[in-house]
């Protein structure tokens, strides 16, 4: 990866499967990604779920991202990332088996529901 690039951070998590495996793979695939590199990744967090509380406790991690990508662009590919770890969105707050989200992107502040 070469030229200017944006630091981003971004949150995974999941409830469903192996979420650890899931959340690994998901690393893997970002990385190989020619224009984004992971370059550091926290520790496991074990946390209670939110909204629908009927569900197993999630397990989330952030990575720090480098990236030349555009924002909507970084958001294609962590979507494609979920479809391809088979991540089904059936409903808000539910149960998943990966969910990626992107939390701070360089210094833009971007509003999108």
């Amino acid at each position: 990866m070469s030229g200017p690039s944006n630091i981003v951070y971004l949150s995974l998590g999941g409830n469903l499967g192996d979420p650890a495996a899931s959340m690994a793979a998901a690393l893997r695939l970002l990385d190989a990604d020619a224009d984004t590199r992971v370059t550091a990744v926290s520790s496991l967090y074990r946390t209670p779920p939110w909204g629908k509380l009927d569900q197993p406790d999630f397990l989330n991690a952030a990575a720090e991202l480098s990236t030349r990508l555009a924002p909507r662009a970084l958001l294609d590919l962590c979507l494609e990332a979920e479809r391809k770890l088979k991540r089904v969105r059936e409903e808000r707050w539910g149960p998943r088996l990966i969910d990626i989200d992107i939390l701070v992107f360089g210094d833009r502040v971007i509003h999108e529901t």
